[in-house]
C-alpha cells in the first residue's frame, strides 16, 4: 500500500497574526509629499545607496535599477546620499510636495585609506530593524591579512560574532550552532553547494567580482528560504560603462579581471578568472610522502548586463574546477604507488530581469541553474575505479518591490527542483574486482509563496513582518523499504518493499514560516529589537566527519529522513557613540531545531543504499550572547567582538540502537562555547600605507576519545562509549597585514598596490584532533600515545601584488 506522508503546521503564525493585522490597520506616518529620482555614476544605476533623512531618522534604499522613493512630513530636511566607496552626498531639500532629485555619485578614492564596515547610514545599527545581520564590503576584506595572499570571503566571516568553524583548513561555517551544510550561500542568486577550494584552504569566490556580501545570522528576510541557520548572499558587481583590466600575482593564485561596454549605454560585460599552480608548494616539504600531492584549481565568473529605460536584463555565471591528488603515506622501492585522486566541480548559470513600473514599484524574475559534481578516482590495480556523484537545481523565482509612505514591501514565488545522484562506482579496467550498484537517486520539488513588509507603527517603533510557505515533495522513480514495526531501521527487518514510478508522489511536507522583527527607538542613539524566524530545510548533507569534504552525499528529506525546522528568538540593544563613530551591540538568542541528525557508530554513509539505517533526526538546542564594538571612521578602525554559545543535541529512542549517548543530551561536535574576535586597521597617512591585525580566539570544539580498547584475535577494537564529552585545546592566532596602496593620479590609469602579511604570527601549533597510536601491550592492557594534528603549525609569510588600469 502507498501511502503519500503529509506534515504541516501554522501554530507559529498565530503569534504574529495579530501584529500584522495592526500594521495593516495603522496609518504609519501621515501622507505627505513624496521624494523621488534616480541614482547613477555614469548613466550607470546604482543599487543599494542610502537616502537618509536627518531631521526624520529615516530613509531607504534605492532598487536594482537605482531609483528610490519615500514619503515625509512637509518640511525641510538634510538629506544624505551615501554609498561605500563613494562620496556622499548631502543636500538641503525643502517638501512641501513631491519633488523629484536625481544623483550623481562619484568614487572616494582616498576613502580606500579607511575601512567601512558597510554601506549603510551612519545611525543604521540603531535605526534598522534588522537584527543579526552583518554586510562586509569588498574594500573592507581587502585591508584584512589574508592567507598565502587570497582575500577570502568565507573566512573572512569567521570574524563576525555567531560565526565558528569546526577547524583550521575548512571553508564550512557554523552560525548560530547550525551545521554547515544549514547555510544557505547564494551567488547572485545561485547556490553554491561546496564552497572550498584546495579542500577548504580557501573559498570559490573570487573576491574582485564581488560587490557586498550579507550574512543573515537572526532576521532572515521572508523571501530566502531552505536552509535553518543562515544565509550568505554574495551578489556579483555590475560591469562598467568604461573598459578596465585589473588582476593580482600572489604565491598561490593569480587573478584577472576584464571588463568593457560592448554597446555604448547598452550592454556591458565583466569576467573574472582565478588560478592556481600552488603545486610547488608540496615540493619543499619535508615529508616525501607529501612532496607528490597535486592541488590546483580555476574558477571564472562572469556578468553580462543589458540595460534599456526601465527594464536591466543581465546573466551570470560560474564554473570552478578542483582538482586534488593526495600520494601514498608510503614508498615501495623508491617508486610512490598509485592515488587517489579528488574532482569537483561546479558550474551555474542565473538569468534575469528587472523591470520598473514606477518610481516606488518593481518586478524582479530570475531563472536558476546550479550542478555540482565530484569524483574520487583510485588507481590501485587490480582496483581501480571512478566513484561519481552529483547534485542539480533548477528553480524560478519572481518578486514584487513596493514602497509607499511608511511601507517598503515585497512579496514573491519560487519554485525549485534538486535532484541527487547519490553516486555510481564505475570501474576502470576488466580486472577491477569491484562490485556496487548505483546508489538510488532522488528527485524532490519545494515551492514557496512569501511576502513581508517593514512599517513604522509610531515614530519610535518600526515592525518588520513576513510569511513565507513553503511546499516540499519527493517524487519517484524510487523504491522505498518498509521495516517491522518497533524495530530498528536495519537490512534483516525490511517486510516490504515498495516501488514508486517516474513523478509518482513518495513523501510531502510543509508549513508556514513566520518572520517577525521589531524595533523601538529609546532615542536618536539607541534602540531595542526583538525578532522571531522559523525556517525549514529539505535538503542536507550527511556525514560523519568533523569538517565537510567535497566528496560528501546529499540528501533530500523523504519517506524516513524529514525536513530540519529551526525556530530562533532573539533580542538585542543597539548603541552608538560620539556622533555615530562608534557602534555597540549586544544580542541575546535561542533556536529549538527539530530533526537534527546525527549517525550511528561507524556508520559507511558514502556507500551505504539505505542511508535511512544510519541516519538517526532527534531534538536540539542552541542560545548564546553575541557583544560587539565597532569603530568605522578615523585613522584606527575596526571591530571586538565576543561571543558565548552552547548547541546541543538529544537522539533519543525506545530501542537502545537508534540513541546516542544513552538518550542524553551531548554538545554538537562543532560547539565552541567562546570565541573572541578583534579586527584592527591603522591608516597613520594619506600616503596610502595601511596596518592590519586580526587575532581571534575560539574554545576548542568536542570530541570523542576511545573508553577502552581491546583485541579480538588479531583485530583491535576501540569502545567509545559517550560522544563528544571531550574537547580539543583551545585555538587562537594573530594575523599581521601591511598594504602600500598609494593614491592614484588623476591623469593616470594604472594603479597598482602592495600586500604583505603574515599568517599565525607566533607559529601556535593549534590542534585540529587529537589521535591515539598503539605502542605496545603491557598485562594484558594496550598501551597508547596522543598526538595533536595540527594544519598550519608555523607562521606563514604571503605577498600579493594588485593592479588595474
Amino acid at each position: 500500500m502507498r501511502v503519500p506522508f503529509f506534515v504541516t503546521d501554522s501554530s507559529p503564525w498565530k503569534y504574529c497574526l495579530a501584529f500584522i493585522m495592526l500594521a495593516v490597520q495603522l496609518p504609519g506616518f501621515a501622507q505627505g509629499p513624496v521624494l523621488k529620482g534616480t541614482i547613477s555614476e555614469h548613466d550607470n544605476p546604482m543599487p543599494g545607496v542610502t537616502v537618509y533623512l536627518e531631521q526624520l531618522n529615516i530613509g531607504t534604499v534605492s532598487d536594482s535599477l537605482g531609483t528610490y522613493s519615500i514619503s515625509v512630513p512637509s518640511g525641510t530636511y538634510w538629506t544624505k546620499f551615501s554609498f561605500t566607496g563613494y562620496k556622499t552626498v548631502r543636500v538641503k531639500l525643502t517638501l512641501h510636495q513631491s519633488q523629484r532629485f536625481d544623483v550623481v555619485m562619484e568614487e572616494d578614492i582616498t576613502q580606500l585609506d579607511e575601512m567601512v564596515v558597510n554601506a549603510q547610514a551612519e545611525d543604521h545599527n540603531v535605526a534598522s530593524v534588522d537584527m543579526g545581520v552583518s554586510t562586509l564590503t569588498m574594500k573592507t576584506l581587502s585591508k584584512m591579512p589574508a592567507f598565502i595572499g587570497e582575500v577570502d570571503i568565507i573566512k573572512s566571516m569567521l570574524l563576525l560574532p555567531g560565526v565558528t568553524t569546526v577547524g583550521e583548513g575548512t571553508s564550512g561555517i557554523n552560525v548560530r550552532g547550525g551545521n554547515s551544510d544549514q547555510n544557505l550561500i547564494l551567488l547572485d542568486g545561485m547556490p553554491i553547494f561546496n564552497p572550498s577550494h584546495l579542500m577548504g584552504m580557501f573559498s570559490v569566490f573570487n573576491p574582485d567580482m564581488a560587490k557586498d556580501i550579507s550574512l543573515y545570522r537572526g532576521g532572515v528576510p521572508a523571501q530566502f528560504g531552505g536552509r535553518a541557520s543562515s544565509v550568505l548572499d554574495i551578489s556579483v558587481r555590475s560591469p562598467s560603462t568604461k573598459k578596465s583590466f585589473q588582476g593580482g600575482i600572489g604565491l598561490v593564485a593569480n587573478r584577472f579581471l576584464f571588463e568593457t561596454p560592448l554597446i555604448k549605454d547598452r550592454l556591458s560585460l565583466i569576467i573574472g578568472t582565478r588560478f592556481s599552480f600552488s603545486d610547488y608548494l608540496f615540493k619543499v616539504l619535508k615529508s616525501s610522502s607529501l612532496r607528490n600531492t597535486k592541488a590546483n584549481f580555476y574558477d571564472i565568473t562572469g556578468r553580462l548586463e543589458y540595460l534599456k529605460g526601465n527594464d536591466r536584463i543581465y546573466l551570470t555565471a560560474y564554473n570552478s574546477t578542483d582538482v586534488f591528488k593526495l600520494p601514498s603515506d608510503s614508498i615501495s622501492n623508491g617508486n610512490i604507488p598509485p592515488a587517489t585522486d579528488y574532482r569537483w566541480k561546479s558550474n551555474t548559470a542565473t538569468l534575469g530581469w528587472i523591470h520598473k513600473f514606477a518610481s516606488n514599484l518593481s518586478l524582479k524574475s530570475a531563472l536558476v541553474y546550479s550542478k555540482y559534481n565530484s569524483v574520487i578516482s583510485s588507481h590501485e590495480v587490480p582496483n581501480d575505479y571512478d566513484f561519481k556523484s552529483d547534485i542539480s537545481y533548477k528553480s524560478m523565482k519572481s518578486d514584487l518591490s513596493w514602497q509607499k509612505n511608511a511601507h517598503q514591501a515585497i512579496g514573491g514565488v519560487e519554485l525549485a527542483q534538486y535532484k541527487v545522484n547519490p553516486g555510481t562506482l564505475i570501474p576502470l579496467s576488466d580486472e577491477t574486482d569491484l562490485s556496487l550498484p548505483p546508489l538510488q537517486s532522488e528527485q524532490g520539488t519545494e515551492m514557496a509563496v512569501f511576502g513581508s513588509d517593514e512599517v513604522h507603527l509610531q515614530r519610535w517603533l518600526t515592525m518588520q513582518a513576513g510569511l513565507r510557505y513553503s511546499y516540499y515533495f519527493n517524487t519517484g522513480p524510487s523504491t522505498v523499504y518498509a521495516y517491522a514495526p518497533g524495530k530498528e531501521r536495519d537490512i534483516k527487518y525490511i517486510t516490504d518493499t515498495i516501488h514508486y514510478s517516474k513523478h509518482e508522489r513518495i513523501a510531502s511536507y510543509g508549513g508556514l514560516e513566520p518572520r517577525l522583527a521589531f524595533n523601538m527607538r529609546l532615542g536618536p542613539k539607541s534602540s531595542i529589537k526583538i525578532g522571531y524566524s522559523r525556517l525549514r530545510q529539505y535538503l542536507q548533507r550527511i556525514t560523519n566527519t568533523t569538517a565537510s569534504l567535497p566528496t560528501d552525499r546529499w540528501q533530500l528529506s523523504n519517506t524516513y529522513v524529514k525536513p530540519i525546522i529551526s525556530d530562533q528568538f532573539s533580542v538585542g540593544y543597539f548603541r552608538n557613540f560620539y556622533q555615530n563613530k562608534y557602534e555597540a551591540s549586544l544580542e541575546v538568542y535561542t533556536k529549538n531545531i527539530q530533526n537534527i541528525s546525527d549517525y550511528k557508530g561507524g556508520a559507511d554513509l558514502l556507500l551505504t543504499p539505505l542511508p535511512e539505517t544510519v541516519i538517526l533526526q532527534g531534538k536540539g538546542k542552541a542560545y548564546g550572547l553575541e557583544f560587539q564594538l565597532k569603530k568605522n571612521v578615523g585613522r584606527l578602525t575596526g571591530w571586538l567582538n565576543y561571543t558565548y554559545s552552547q548547541t546541543m543535541i538529544l537522539i533519543e529512542s525506545t530501542n537502545p540502537n537508534e540513541q546516542v549517548n544513552n538518550g542524553k543530551w551531548y554538545p554538537a561536535n562543532y560547539n565552541r562555547p567562546h570565541s573572541l574576535n578583534l579586527v584592527l586597521n591603522y591608516s597613520p597617512n594619506k600616503k596610502g600605507i595601511t596596518y592590519a591585525a586580526n587575532f581571534t580566539f575560539s574554545s576548542g570544539r568536542p570530541t570523542t576519545y576511545a573508553y577502552n580498547r581491546y583485541y579480538m584475535g588479531f583485530l583491535q577494537v576501540s569502545n567509545f562509549i559517550d560522544r563528544n564529552q571531550d574537547v580539543i585545546p583551545n585555538y587562537h592566532r594573530l594575523d599581521l597585514s601591511m598594504t602600500i596602496d598609494p593614491m592614484r593620479a588623476a591623469n593616470k590609469r594604472f594603479h597598482g598596490s602592495w600586500v604583505f602579511s603574515l599568517y599565525n604570527v607566533y607559529a601556535r601549533k593549534n590542534a585540529y584532533s587529537i589521535f591515539t597510536k598503539t605502542n605496545g601491550i603491557h598485562s594484558a592492557i594496550i598501551s597508547s600515545d596522543a598526538y595533536k594534528l595540527s594544519i598550519f603549525a608555523t607562521i606563514i609569510p604571503s605577498i600579493t601584488y594588485n593592479f588595474k588600469f
